[in-house]
């Protein structure tokens, strides 16, 4: 196996998942177990998504799906915040790791691309663009 070097070493762990649920959800982790919102948001169709704070340790994202998409049997993944997304795709790519997207820009202001783990969970790489 091909040795990844540091440049991929993530800088934020995030777990996040589409739901139908999503109303539920929020009272469940604002107002029940009161998780500390760090953002929320709608996306340029609409959908709403909200990400909490676990402890400055990780976060915790969840989204309304594509109206008509099926989210299963994967209607979540890991999401991990590189420093670097060009260079990071490059060594995956050249490590021969099972990309399933080139490097795409969102309007939201970050750049992404995504693996499969072994297990076929999704991993989206991302990181934020510098604002000029």
């Amino acid at each position: 196996m091909t040795q990844i070097p540091d440049i991929i070493r993530p800088t934020t762990f995030c777990f996040f998942y589409r739901t139908d649920r999503y109303d539920d959800n929020l009272d469940f982790y604002k107002n029940q177990i009161k998780l500390k919102v760090k953002d929320e948001y709608t996306t340029g169709d609409g959908r709403r998504g909200i990400i909490f704070d676990i402890n400055g340790q990780a976060e915790l994202e969840f989204f309304e799906p594509l109206a008509g998409v099926d989210t299963t049997p994967m209607n979540g993944g890991l999401r991990l915040e590189v420093p670097d997304i060009e260079d990071t795709f490059s060594c995956m790519q050249d490590a021969g790791l099972p990309l399933i997207s080139k490097i795409r820009t969102h309007s939201w202001g970050e750049k992404s691309f995504s693996v499969h783990a072994p297990d076929g969970l999704l991993v989206q790489v991302y990181a934020l663009m510098k604002k000029s």
